[in-house]
């Protein structure tokens, strides 16, 4: 077990993660019980957090860097923005094939933009 919480350490300091009892337990698989009541997993926790503290990642500009799960949250949110931008620009495109007038809302409906009347193209 201990090698688990050690395992589940040294991933959340390589992800930056912050060192919670519920999230180690998580993690490594144990109860939060046995993180509290064992002295080598608490020593191991504060050594841990010891030295989070003491060695903060920094970027570039000075300030303190953004955990992981954040850059990769921003990213996902950059690339759904971009796959968004990608249909308007596909749906207008089909508007003008069609001879129809785009749609001016910027939101994406779930139902159809053209009636079922509208003459279709082979695919």
């Amino acid at each position: 077990m201990l090698e688990r919480v050690q395992t589940a350490l040294a991933a959340m300091a390589r992800d930056h993660t912050p060192v919670t009892v519920a999230a180690l337990a998580r993690t490594a698989r144990v109860s939060r019980t046995f993180l509290y009541q064992n002295q080598q997993a608490r020593a191991l926790i504060e050594q841990a957090t010891r030295t989070s503290r003491s060695h903060p990642r920094v970027s570039s500009s000075g300030s303190r860097a953004q955990p992981a799960w954040r850059e990769r949250a921003l990213n996902a949110e950059d690339a759904l923005a971009q796959a968004h931008r990608e249909i308007r620009t596909q749906r207008t495109h089909i508007a003008e094939l069609l001879g129809k007038v785009p749609p001016t809302s910027n939101t994406i409906s779930p139902k159809a933009q053209f009636s079922e009347s509208s003459p279709r193209t082979p695919a």
